[in-house]
């Protein structure tokens, strides 16, 4: 007996039924598709928008990464771009006052207050511990912008600290909120230090402000 000839009719029947199997799921695969359109024009179109929220998603990333976000390329040219504030720190901290003193001087940009929209410029305003070192003056507050842009007011000088302290400190850290650094100018709340500085931005400010949201 020729065991090879065996063997190769074997493999033959083989080929032949996984060839009637894959025509049969190719079929049936049509067959489904068009039984259930709806479905698969659901199926297939969820697909797309996935892949076209990770394309504007990145991009998005890019523009700021390179000194602004696509809402602010808007904003340069449908008029002023708002950053919304929210805040949950007690009144005696001023902010609306400094939203106010800030929106007197911006014009490529708006504060305003209320909740944060998503996908919108916002600032989390509110009250908690600030550490401040030992033998060192009281922290008023502070900034991060590490995972969104944060203001934390420090209940310690609830009690502790004049109220004009507290006017300078909210529109300090606002301006730190809009990336600015510390001022050298008395004459200006971004000056380190509360002790006789002015309690609203300086004309240099307010244009650092405008030339980073303006572009």
């Amino acid at each position: 007996m020729n065991f090879g000839i065996i063997d190769r009719a074997k493999a033959a029947a083989w080929g032949a039924l996984v060839l009637v199997i894959a025509v049969g799921l190719v079929i049936g695969g049509f067959t489904w598709a068009f039984n259930n359109k709806p479905t698969f024009t659901r199926v297939a179109g969820s697909v797309g928008n996935a892949a076209a929220s990770v394309v504007i998603a990145s991009a998005d990333w890019v523009t700021q990464q390179a000194g602004g976000s696509a809402a602010t390329a808007q904003a340069a040219t449908a008029g002023p771009e708002t950053i919304w504030v929210e805040s949950t720190a007690p009144s005696g901290w001023a902010v609306s006052r400094a939203i106010k003193v800030w929106n007197r001087g911006l014009t490529a940009a708006q504060l305003k207050a209320g909740k944060c929209r998503q996908g919108e410029p916002c600032i989390h305003v509110s009250q908690g511990q600030v550490y401040t070192q030992e033998g060192q003056p009281l922290v008023l507050g502070k900034t991060s912008t590490l995972f969104g842009k944060r203001i934390v007011f420090n209940r310690s000088a609830v009690g502790a600290v004049p109220s004009r302290d507290f006017a300078f400190a909210s529109c300090h850290e606002l301006g730190h909120a809009l990336g600015l650094e510390h001022s050298a100018s008395k004459g200006s709340c971004m000056f380190p230090s509360a002790a006789g500085a002015a309690l609203a931005p300086a004309a240099a400010d307010f244009a650092a402000v405008n030339a980073q949201y303006g572009h």
